[in-house]
């Protein structure tokens, strides 16, 4: 889908974040966009960098971004906590 290729290149993603849903709502003037990283991805440690197994994820949280044209532009994603060996249980970075 075309929506998803320009969020990527706006953003500067990489993966293994997946951009997982885009809805527009006309009469709110909102863009709402759902990204998400794989179960089974390792990701790296907040702390040391480290490539960890994930533990689990938070609950869904929602931000705003910069607006898309005249569309408020809001975030969701359950974002992954890792294990690290080192420092515990670490949420990832967000892009």
């Amino acid at each position: 889908m075309q929506d998803k290729k320009l969020y990527y290149q706006l953003w500067g993603f990489k993966k293994p974040w997946e951009i997982t849903a885009i809805s527009v709502d006309y009469q709110l003037l909102e863009i709402h966009i759902t990204v998400s990283w794989p179960k089974k991805q390792k990701a790296p440690c907040t702390l040391c960098g480290i490539d960890a197994s994930l533990y689990d994820h938070c609950p869904e949280r929602t931000w705003r971004h910069l607006n898309t044209m005249q569309f408020k532009t809001i975030i969701h994603s359950a974002v992954p906590r890792i294990d690290c060996p080192t420092h515990g249980v670490q949420t990832i970075t967000i892009p």
